[in-house]
């Protein structure tokens, strides 16, 4: 039992990273050189999403609401599928 809840909660853990690191890859891609991305007010109303909400995502200590990811993608010019991991069922695309 106690070995089922320490998985669980490294399985977590690992989910948190991978979202964490497809938010952050997918702006950090759009970053040019010396100008790191730096949310504006205007950014947060656009996402429709506090301060600490969007931080929170971006690092990984909570997980997005679809809602949100959508917002993310849509401010940034991608799909909201690109904020998502394929399943290990689909085929890559190229």
């Amino acid at each position: 039992m106690i070995l089922n809840k320490c998985f669980y909660s490294i399985y977590l853990q690992y989910q948190n990273i991978i979202i964490m690191s497809t938010i952050a890859i997918a702006i950090q891609r759009l970053e040019k050189p010396n100008f790191p991305f730096k949310p504006t007010a205007n950014f947060y109303e656009s996402v429709g999403m506090s301060k600490k909400r969007f931080w929170a995502i971006y690092k990984g200590k909570t997980q997005p609401r679809l809602d949100e990811m959508q917002c993310i993608a849509k401010y940034f010019g991608f799909e909201a599928k690109d904020l998502v991991l394929p399943s290990k069922n689909s085929t890559p695309t190229v």
